[in-house]
């Protein structure tokens, strides 16, 4: 889909790793955070983070 997507690397840097836990609750990879509209919604489960991707960016 050709979409730019920030890396973090919550294994090896702590501050990604930190930021990881305290917005999503959780440590744990793949993760995908969204901010739209003023708010932010983490998603961990790799079809759920692919069937978003496709929705939201196969039509540009």
């Amino acid at each position: 889909l050709n979409v730019p997507v920030a890396l973090r690397d919550a294994k090896n840097n702590e501050p990604d790793r930190q930021a990881l836990l305290s917005g999503g609750g959780r440590i744990k990879v793949p993760c995908l955070r969204i901010e739209e509209e003023g708010q932010t919604v983490w998603m961990y489960e790799s079809k759920v983070i692919v069937d978003y991707l496709e929705k939201r960016f196969s039509a540009i």
